[in-house]
């Protein structure tokens, strides 16, 4: 013997007070985070910088190197010479050799740049455009004459 439940139907103001209480109660959440700004974990009063920062900058200043000059230089040439006389290669290992050379160039490039130049590739983000265009027309003599 079954029994059979009634279907009952309620579209009271319950109903939607249920169905709005994760949102209401996500609401009060920000509004207390918002009324608690001192309490924000991720707040930085420090003197600046993450953690992460000082080992990518070491890292940064290796790649400037000159024994990342030689390795990338020795990568250069050892690469092309297996592509020029490396006979049948498979397609992994043909790319597996082109990724390397790609790398050995970009390194072989932020060493040149930080000889050349003194940085790699740096913008100083403190000078206004004007000082950068007058800093630009006297390193290339235009500026000198003033």
């Amino acid at each position: 013997m079954q029994y059979a439940i009634p279907a009952v139907r309620s579209t009271g103001l319950s109903d939607q007070i249920q169905r709005l209480a994760p949102l209401l109660l996500l609401l009060a959440a920000v509004l207390l985070l918002m009324l608690l700004p001192d309490q924000a974990h991720a707040s930085s009063t420090g003197s600046g910088g993450l953690e992460w920062e000082s080992p990518l900058q070491k890292f940064g200043n290796s790649i400037k190197g000159p024994v990342a000059f030689i390795i990338s230089l020795m990568g250069i040439v050892v690469c092309g010479c297996m592509l020029i006389w490396g006979g049948e290669i498979n397609e992994f290992v043909r790319r597996f050799i082109m990724l390397i050379l790609v790398i050995s160039t970009i390194v072989f490039a932020a060493s040149i740049l930080a000889n050349l130049f003194g940085v790699g590739a740096v913008i100083d983000a403190t000078q206004t455009a004007a000082e950068q265009a007058k800093a630009w027309a006297w390193s290339f003599g235009k500026g000198r004459a003033e």
